[in-house]
C-alpha cells in the first residue's frame, strides 16, 4: 500500500541499516514550487473544496506506517492529521471531543473496532464527524458505504484522497448523520 502511494506519487522509500544500531526509514515526496505569498489560499479557492488549513483529521489503519503516510498527504495540504492504529484509540478520541475533528479517514479491515464500527460512531456524536473510507475491499454493503461521505479504494492518489476530505469537511455533515446546523 505504501509502495503504491509513493509510486502514484514520485515519491521515494529507502532504508538504512547498521547492525546492532537499528534501521532507519526515509520517506521522499516531491517537492513542490515555492509559491508566493497567497498563492496557496487562492490555488484553493480555484478548487472546488477549500484546503484543509488547520483542519483536524483523524485518520485510523490498523498498519501504523499506512496512517502515517495518509497522515502526512492531508498535512501537505495544511490539515493537522493525527495518525492512529488502534481503532479502539480512535474511538476514544472521537468520543472525549467530536467537536475537535473536522474528518476522520478510516480503513475498514481492521481487528477488534473496524472502520464501519468507526463511521457509526462518529455519525452519532454531537457533531458528527465526516468520515472518509480508505480499503483495500472496496466491494462493501450499501449499509456500510452509507457511513462514508466518500470510499476510496487503496491506494488512492493524493488529489483524490485530499479532495474527499475536503469535501467532507466542507459538507459538515457524517454521512447518514443530521446537520446539527440545521432545524
Amino acid at each position: 500500500i505504501v509502495a503504491g502511494f509513493l509510486r502514484d506519487n514520485d515519491g521515494a522509500l529507502w532504508f538504512d541499516s547498521t547492525p546492532g544500531q537499528g534501521t532507519r526509514v526515509t520517506i521522499a515526496w516531491p517537492a513542490q514550487p515555492d509559491l508566493p505569498v497567497g498563492t496557496r489560499n487562492r490555488v484553493a479557492q480555484q478548487a472546488s473544496y477549500p484546503d484543509l488549513t488547520g483542519r483536524n483529521i483523524l485518520v485510523v489503519d490498523d498498519v501504523s506506517d499506512v496512517a502515517d503516510v495518509i497522515s502526512e498527504v492531508l498535512d501537505t495540504d495544511g490539515a493537522v492529521a493525527v495518525a492512529v492504529s488502534d481503532p479502539a484509540e480512535a474511538a476514544q478520541l472521537l468520543r472525549e471531543n467530536p467537536g475537535l475533528w473536522s474528518a476522520m479517514v478510516t480503513d475498514l479491515d481492521m481487528p477488534g473496532i473496524n472502520g464501519a464500527d468507526l463511521g457509526r460512531i462518529a455519525a452519532d456524536l454531537t457533531p458528527p464527524v465526516p468520515c472518509v473510507l480508505v480499503t483495500a475491499l472496496p466491494d462493501i454493503s450499501d449499509q456500510t458505504r452509507a457511513l462514508f461521505s466518500a470510499v476510496l479504494t487503496k491506494p488512492a492518489d493524493v488529489r483524490s484522497l485530499i479532495d474527499a476530505v475536503r469535501a467532507a469537511v466542507s459538507s459538515g455533515v457524517a454521512a447518514g448523520g443530521v446537520d446539527p446546523a440545521q432545524p
